[in-house]
């Protein structure tokens, strides 16, 4: 698949940050999903979405290649241009729809919503297929019935990809969709909460790894901890007065957005770290897959 064609789709002259409204993020994931539709693998660039979440395109390039398999997840292929030392030559990504998924939609709630209304019939298989164009002669027949078994071919591969990844993380899936339910999902909680309701073993490895992540920092001046900026939708600051010390501050809360994100990530990069999670549901009516 030429990546080039994406230029037909979508312009790749306007990227999206944290100020692109939601009918202009709409009107992107619109263009890929076309793209995906058409039978691109790697229908997303990169460089029109790292700005939603991240600061630098350097940490989004890190977490790509930390979390993600190359010709797998993701693609690279040479641009020009001038880079941060000077160079000409840089390296672009592009990205499959369920990499930009992980990597970028379900870390900011309102993008993620809003891709999930986009690609909903994705998710229900309902995949279109091009139509034949009507050919002038039979060399040119010839060459588009060709083309439209490779086309249906290359689809239904990736269909059964889809399947295949659908079908491997169903377990996964369902056990934090359980969890968010047994955990009242709906209710803002301190991290020693989450730690208590997610049955993680410890709760000070959680806050480690939540530091080592760049999730989390403690300020010079209280060491409280804080969210750095790509995570602050993943918890909520709420104003608290304790009478005993006649102390007022503000407490740091992780919303049930960050719940289902973070500790589904914790649990993927460190199983060993939770019990025995059927515990969690015990004499409830939620049963496991």
């Amino acid at each position: 698949m030429n990546n080039n064609n994406n230029l037909s789709v979508l312009n790749s002259t306007t990227a999206l940050s944290r100020q692109s409204s939601s009918e202009d993020i709409k009107h992107y994931f619109e263009g890929v999903l076309k793209l995906y539709q058409s039978g691109d693998k790697f229908p997303v660039d990169l460089d029109d979405i790292w700005m939603l979440v991240y600061s630098e395109r350097g940490k989004a390039v890190r977490a790509l290649k930390e979390t993600f398999l190359e010709n797998e997840d993701y693609s690279t292929f040479a641009q020009n241009g001038k880079t941060a030392t000077g160079g000409y030559k840089k390296v672009g990504y592009k990205l499959s729809t369920s990499c930009m998924e992980y990597l970028i939609a379900r870390k900011v709630r309102e993008v993620f919503d809003v891709y999930r209304t986009v690609f909903k019939m994705v998710a229900t298989g309902a995949v279109k297929v091009q139509q034949f164009n009507i050919p002038k002669n039979y060399p040119e027949a010839l060459r588009e019935l060709a083309d439209q078994v490779e086309r249906n071919e290359q689809l239904a591969l990736e269909n059964k990809q889809q399947s295949e990844k659908i079908r491997q993380d169903a377990p996964k899936v369902t056990y934090f969709e359980a969890f968010m339910q047994a955990a009242h999902g709906s209710k803002s909680v301190g991290i020693r909460e989450v730690v208590k309701q997610a049955h993680i073993k410890s709760e000070k490895k959680f806050i480690l790894w939540m530091l080592d992540k760049r999730i989390l920092f403690r300020q010079k001046r209280d060491n409280r901890l804080q969210p750095y900026a790509e995570y602050t939708s993943c918890f909520d600051a709420v104003d608290f007065h304790d009478d005993a010390n006649d102390y007022s501050g503000k407490q740091l809360l992780m919303n049930p957005f960050g719940k289902m994100n973070i500790v589904k990530r914790y649990h993927d990069e460190q199983p060993l770290e939770f019990d025995n999670p059927r515990d969690m549901f015990a004499g409830s009516s939620i049963v496991l897959a």
